[in-house]
Parts: structure tokens; C-alpha cells; sequence
């Protein structure tokens, strides 16, 4: 009897299977790192993250208040921290118009209710814009005048480049806020209103 020869596969055959094999495998490699990596980086069902609050700005601004030293009625500086982002001049005028609500000798120097509408640069001058209360509420004498007159000037002209502050009421130049210091035109910080050890 003659023995019957086994049939082979044909060769093409065997390399589409391996080709199917491969893909199928490399299909379920690709499909297992996907689910893997989808669910290290979703939060759990049920957690929501809380957005962070934007960190404060602390800025550091230099005022100067009313100070009695050894009998001496002057200007002194003192410094006010405000947070923020706020612009540094019209900061530092605010947190002077706040002193009439502090404790201390500063207490009354501003007029009660005196806002801070606008604050300008052009050049080396300042133009600060204030309400009326500025000039209505003033009930002091010519000293307290002139002590206003110059905080005002010594906390603006600390910034550069101003040198001299022009001071507005409602939008509109005015020639005193008393009747005593003339304001009609910009004023420089006057140093002889400084006690001693006070910074000009």
C-alpha cells in the first residue's frame, strides 16, 4: 500500500493568521493601557475639586497722618498694608482717607466722608479727584488746612515721577478747601510740615 503525503497548509495562509494574531493582540494591549490610564486620572464619581482662591497681592504704601511729638503738631509717615491688585497711588490716598475713622491722633484730619473719585498722572503732576465732602464736611482752621493740604501732597509725591499734586472737587478746580491754603494751582509737599524724624 503507498502511504498518503499529509497536505500543508499553503504558506500565505499561515502569514495572514500570525498577521490577525498580532493585531488582535496588539488591539487589546492598546485597549487595556487606555482603560488603565482613564481611570488613574478621573477623579472618583461623587468628588469634585474645589478651585483654589487666587493668591492676595500685599503691597506695602507709605501715608502720612497727623502726629504730635514732644508738643509739635506735624506730618508723620506711616505705613498701610493694602491687598490686591490695586494701583499704588490711589491705594495710598484711600488708606489716608480711612484715618478719620482710626483711633489716634490722626482721628479728624480728613473731613468725614471725603471719597477718592478719580486719581490721574500727567507728567510729574497728580490730579486727584475728590467729593464734596471734602470741602463741605472741613470744619478746621488754617493749621488743620494746611496739615490736610500737605498729607495729601506728601503721600502722592512719594510715588514717581510726581512732584506736585493738583486736588479737584467733583471734577473742577477749587481756590482753597477752607479759605485759608490756596489750591488753585498744583502744590509741592512742604517738608517743614514733617516733625522730626519724619521722612520727606
Amino acid at each position: 500500500m503507498s502511504s498518503k503525503k499529509k497536505k500543508s497548509a499553503p504558506t500565505g495562509s499561515r502569514y495572514w493568521i500570525i498577521v490577525v494574531v498580532l493585531v488582535f493582540a496588539a488591539a487589546v494591549v492598546c485597549v487595556w493601557w487606555v482603560m488603565n490610564n482613564k481611570m488613574s486620572v478621573e477623579p472618583p464619581v461623587g468628588i469634585t475639586k474645589e478651585p483654589q482662591a487666587p493668591a492676595r497681592e500685599y503691597k506695602k504704601v507709605t501715608i502720612y497722618v497727623l502726629k504730635s511729638t514732644d508738643g509739635e503738631i506735624g506730618l508723620s509717615p506711616e505705613e498701610r498694608t493694602v491687598t490686591g491688585n490695586v494701583e499704588p497711588l490711589r491705594a495710598a490716598i484711600e488708606r489716608l482717607l480711612a484715618t478719620n475713622h482710626e483711633v489716634g491722633t490722626s482721628q479728624g484730619l480728613v473731613p468725614v466722608g471725603t471719597k477718592l473719585l478719580s486719581a490721574k498722572v500727567r507728567g510729574s503732576v497728580a490730579y486727584l479727584d475728590f467729593s464734596s465732602e471734602l470741602q463741605n464736611n472741613f470744619t478746621g482752621g488754617s493749621t488743620q488746612e494746611e496739615l490736610l493740604v500737605g498729607a495729601i501732597a506728601h503721600t502722592a509725591c512719594q510715588f514717581k515721577p510726581i512732584k506736585k499734586v493738583q486736588i479737584l472737587i467733583e471734577g473742577k478746580k477749587i481756590d482753597s478747601i477752607g479759605g485759608h491754603i490756596e489750591i488753585i494751582e498744583p502744590v509741592a509737599p512742604d517738608p517743614s510740615l514733617l516733625v522730626k524724624g519724619g521722612r520727606s
